[in-house]
């Protein structure tokens, strides 16, 4: 039988859980809303990522999660990332260059600092995502992900 304490904490976590999802939506559509046009005709950019997702198995919480993701240009005009942002403050991305000639590439370092969340909602599964805005017209928005388990 549940305690009113369990129904509370089952309820703070809902919470906060939903206002993650609705602010990682907010985040996303603000990404999109701010990407720069690619050119209508002719050569275009062409992002791929090395992977999509990092599985990073289990750590511990207040450990750091260090990875990193390889960003080429496949297509055959400069690719220009616009934005570069994450799913959460616990989440660090940087890249080693934010425009890409035909056929270059950029190396995208990302850290998850697991204790920069409460333990309460920051142990046990956790997904955190990076967003790459960029000027490619087919995929104007790249996402990443890390997951994995905390403990």
């Amino acid at each position: 039988m549940s305690s009113p304490a369990d129904f509370l904490l089952s309820s703070k976590t809902l919470l906060v859980s939903s206002g993650l999802i609705i602010l990682v939506m907010l985040g996303a559509y603000g990404f999109y809303a701010a990407m720069p046009e690619a050119p209508e005709d002719g050569e275009l950019p062409e992002i791929e990522v090395s992977s999509e997702v990092y599985d990073f198995g289990e750590v511990e919480y207040g450990s750091e999660v260090r990875t990193q993701f390889t960003l080429y240009n496949r297509g055959e005009a400069d690719l220009q990332i616009s934005d570069l942002s994450t799913s959460c403050p616990c989440a660090v991305a940087e890249l080693s260059s934010k425009k890409l000639a035909p056929g270059d590439t950029s190396t995208l370092d990302v850290v998850y600092y697991t204790d920069q969340m409460p333990a309460l909602t920051g142990t046990g599964f956790q997904e955190r995502f990076v967003f790459v805005g960029n000027n490619d017209p087919r995929q104007p928005l790249l996402t990443v992900e890390l997951s994995g388990n905390v403990n």
